[in-house]
């Protein structure tokens, strides 16, 4: 079998701090030292009185929803080479995008839907100087839990995404990874209750550990989904603060979905809503300059640069 892999590498850009209530910015790193950074961020975002000028990316390039350049701003892009909608044959013969260090002994596994792309740039540039390769497996618009779909977008998607289901997780257990850290969004799995959830996630995580009981298993907590699109907001408002609030059901997912789902599956939660939020329902569309997502939940690729280092530490302490 011919195997390839995308080494991805990011984007250079200039890092952007936020002058409180002037609407402009100022350069600084590109990437928060610690939590204590990204917590500063947050406060400073929600204390902006109007919208900054030489926002990362610009709302322009996102304003046009599924345009390239919405696109290309976007995490999701990290993962083209081994997205099953750009490249059908991935569905049976799933060969994983490569972050991280390449040279690697140790591989860490990441799958899930299109929220996968939210930390591909993070992880990308976190992980490379790390003991660890991150093997990416990701199908956007297929949800994380192995379910028997018959309907998703389409009868055809739910086919496929269940033959990529069983695919992928045979690969999977092939790796012999270190951890497997599932992502999972709000979007893909709202509409499933959570007792019907874990059954779907019990079976993927037990599919893509066989012959490997010594797997670390993590879930990475569901990323902020915002009330309406983040640039579309930014564009009319007239202050950050009025695009803060998360979505009902998002709030719902990260206090009672989350938790349920990885102590039914004997994984290890690693909560995200604080790099975005001051709590889980009041998270600002920006963050040290850069606008945190493209749409209503897919993390721009200069936000997730910006979490590089304290998302990456997380990860790592969670699977050593």
């Amino acid at each position: 079998m011919s195997k390839f892999a995308r080494i991805a590498t990011l984007p250079i850009s200039l890092g952007l701090a936020l002058s409180l209530g002037v609407g402009v910015v100022s350069a600084t790193s590109t990437t928060a030292a610690n939590l204590t950074e990204v917590t500063a961020a947050i406060n400073a975002a929600l204390a902006l009185k109007s919208v900054p000028h030489g926002l990362r990316p610009t709302i322009a390039a996102l304003a046009v929803a599924n345009s390239s350049s919405m696109l290309q701003s976007i995490g999701v892009h990290f993962g083209d080479a081994c997205n099953p909608n750009q490249h059908p044959e991935q569905l049976s013969v799933p060969v994983p995008c490569e972050f991280g260090n390449p040279a690697a002994v140790k591989t860490i596994v990441i799958f899930g839907d299109s929220n996968v792309g939210n930390w591909l740039p993070a992880f990308s540039k976190g992980l490379a100087a790390s003991q660890y390769k991150v093997s990416v497996y990701f199908f956007p618009g297929c949800p994380t839990a192995d379910l028997a779909y018959t309907l998703l977008t389409s009868a055809l998607k739910a086919t496929q995404c269940n033959a990529w289901h069983s695919s992928t997780e045979t690969a999977i257990a092939l790796e012999h990874p270190a951890a497997i850290v599932a992502v999972q969004s709000l979007a893909m799995s709202w509409r499933l209750s959570t007792s019907a959830w874990i059954p779907g996630m019990t079976k993927f995580f037990n599919n893509a550990t066989v012959g490997n009981a010594s797997v670390k298993r993590v879930i990475l907590g569901t990323s902020p989904f915002w009330q309406v699109s983040t640039p579309t907001c930014l564009s009319r408002a007239s202050s950050p603060s009025v695009c803060a609030t998360t979505s009902p059901t998002y709030q719902a997912a990260l206090t009672g979905r989350d938790p349920q789902v990885a102590a039914a599956t004997r994984a290890k939660l690693l909560p995200t809503f604080q790099w975005f939020c001051k709590t889980s329902k009041i998270c600002p569309p920006i963050l040290a300059g850069n606008i945190v997502s493209g749409d209503q939940d897919h993390t721009t690729i200069a936000a997730s640069t910006y979490l590089a280092t304290v998302a990456s530490q997380a990860l790592l302490a969670a699977v050593r």
